[in-house]
C-alpha cells in the first residue's frame, strides 16, 4: 500500500483529513480514479476506520488495528488516524501504564489530540515548518511564533528535526520534532496557562504518566520544566528515559 509519490502522500492525507478546498478535492478524487496505488491505499484506510467506527471492544480493537498500523507506511498511518478517529474515539479506550500506583491516566481525547498531531506532522513529506538541529535557534523560532517561551531539550541519543506550530486542546501549542533511530517522536508543549497544560499538569505530579492512543503510539507526560507531552512508538521505559537522562 504505497501512494505513487511523497506529494501524493501528503495530498491524500489531506484530503483524507478534510483540509482540502473544493478544486483540490476535485483533483485528488480524479487521480484517485486513475492511481491503483493511491486508491488501494485510500480504501485501507477505509476498512480501518470501518473497524474503528464498530466500537468494537479495547482488546478486538488493539487485534485489529494494531497489526494494520504496523503494515502501513508512516505517512500513512496519519490518514488512517483521520479516517476513523473521531468517531472512534469516544468508544475505544486506550491501555494505560502508570509511573505510579493509584493515578488517572492521560485523559483519552488529550491523548488523541496528541497522537494525530503527531501521525499528521509525520506524514508530510516536509514534516517541519522550520529546520533545524540547534535548539536555541528552534526556541527563538517558536518564540516568535507563538508568542511564549518553549523549552526545546537536548535529548541524548535522540536527533532534533525542528518544529511546528500546532493545536493541542483547542489551544496553540509548540510541536517539536525529533528521531530516535528510526522512529519518530514528538514533543508537545502547550502554552502556560491552558487547559491543556493543566491537564498535563495535573496528571504529571508525583511522576511520569503514560497512555497508549487509539493507534497504539505512547503518549506520556515528561517533565521539561513545563509540562509537556512526547509521543511515540518507543516503549514507555524507553520513551521516559530520553527525559529522566542528564542534560547539558
Amino acid at each position: 500500500m504505497s501512494a505513487c509519490s511523497p506529494e501524493w502522500n501528503e495530498r491524500v492525507s489531506a484530503w483524507l483529513d478534510g483540509e482540502v478546498e473544493r478544486m483540490e478535492r476535485v483533483r485528488v478524487e480524479a487521480h484517485l480514479a486513475g492511481c491503483p496505488g493511491c486508491a488501494a491505499a485510500a480504501a485501507a484506510f477505509g476498512r480501518l476506520g470501518a473497524a474503528l467506527r464498530r466500537g468494537a471492544g479495547p482488546a478486538r480493537a488493539a487485534r485489529q488495528v494494531l497489526p494494520a498500523r504496523r503494515a502501513l507506511r508512516p505517512a500513512f498511518r496519519a490518514a488512517a488516524l483521520a479516517a476513523g478517529l473521531a468517531l472512534a474515539v469516544g468508544g475505544i479506550a486506550g491501555g494505560v501504564w502508570l509511573a505510579g500506583r493509584g493515578r488517572a491516566g492521560l485523559d483519552r481525547g488529550l491523548a488523541s489530540d496528541a497522537e494525530r498531531t503527531h501521525l499528521r506532522s509525520f506524514s508530510r513529506a516536509s514534516p517541519c515548518e522550520f529546520e533545524s538541529r540547534d535548539a536555541g535557534a528552534v526556541a527563538s523560532w517558536l518564540e516568535g511564533a507563538l508568542g511564549f517561551t518553549v523549552p526545546v531539550p537536548d535529548l541524548p541519543g535522540a536527533t532534533l528535526l525542528g518544529a511546528r506550530r500546532c493545536a493541542l486542546g483547542g489551544q496553540p501549542a509548540a510541536h517539536l520534532l525529533y528521531r530516535v533511530g528510526e522512529r519518530a517522536l514528538t514533543v508537545l508543549v502547550p502554552g502556560v496557562g491552558s487547559p491543556a497544560s493543566a491537564a498535563v499538569e495535573r496528571v504529571a505530579r508525583g511522576g511520569a504518566s503514560c497512555t497508549a492512543g487509539p493507534l497504539g503510539e505512547r503518549v506520556c507526560a515528561v517533565p521539561l520544566g513545563q509540562p509537556a507531552l512526547a509521543v511515540s512508538e518507543l516503549d514507555p521505559p524507553a520513551l521516559l528515559a530520553l527525559f529522566d537522562a542528564p542534560r547539558g
